[in-house]
């Protein structure tokens, strides 16, 4: 049972991993000495924390809704 916070948590993951990897592609494909792959290493690290930023803010979310669902299963409400 999602929630609105850990539904918005996951598609930030999501979106942030494929930013990722497409940047990834692009520097698998580029030839080391082409103009522009250094600003390409740049976006993938900043593209990487925010990645992980995102990982985190999901973990927080499903851990979260864990807390509830337990909650709720041994009959204490946390809202």
């Amino acid at each position: 049972m999602p929630t609105h916070e850990s539904s918005e948590a996951f598609a930030k993951l999501v979106q942030t991993r494929d930013r990722l990897n497409e940047i990834t592609r692009r520097l698998n494909e580029a030839e080391s000495s082409e103009p522009g792959v250094d600003k390409l290493k740049i976006q993938w690290d900043q593209a990487f924390r925010e990645f992980e930023s995102a990982t985190k803010g999901f973990y927080a979310a499903v851990r979260k809704l864990r807390k509830k669902i337990d909650a709720r299963q041994s009959g204490k409400d946390l809202n």
